[in-house]
C-alpha cells in the first residue's frame, strides 16, 4: 500500500457516504477506482476506471479520467 491504511479507510467511508447519497453509478466507480489508485492496486483501479467510462462513454469528463489514468501510472500510454 502506498497511502496510510487510516487514510484508505476515510476515503472509504466517504465513498460509501457518497453512495448513500445517490450519486450515480459512473462516479462511483470513478471513486473506486481512485481508491485502488491510491492503495497501489493499480489493475482494480483501471478495471474502475474503465467501468466508469462505460456506464457514460460520451461523457468528456470519464474520458479524461480513464485517458489521464492511463498515462499518469504508466498503464498504456498510447491508448491514453
Amino acid at each position: 500500500m502506498s497511502e496510510n491504511p487510516n487514510k484508505l479507510i476515510k476515503l472509504w467511508q466517504e465513498l460509501k457516504r457518497r453512495r448513500d447519497n445517490s450519486w450515480s453509478e459512473a462516479a462511483i466507480a470513478y471513486n473506486l477506482g481512485e481508491l485502488f489508485s491510491e492503495a497501489g492496486n493499480l489493475e482494480k483501479a483501471k478495471e474502475y476506471h474503465r467501468q466508469e467510462l462505460s456506464l457514460e462513454p460520451d461523457n468528456a469528463f470519464r474520458i479524461y479520467n480513464l485517458a489521464w489514468f492511463l498515462i499518469d501510472k504508466d498503464q498504456n500510454i498510447n491508448e491514453g
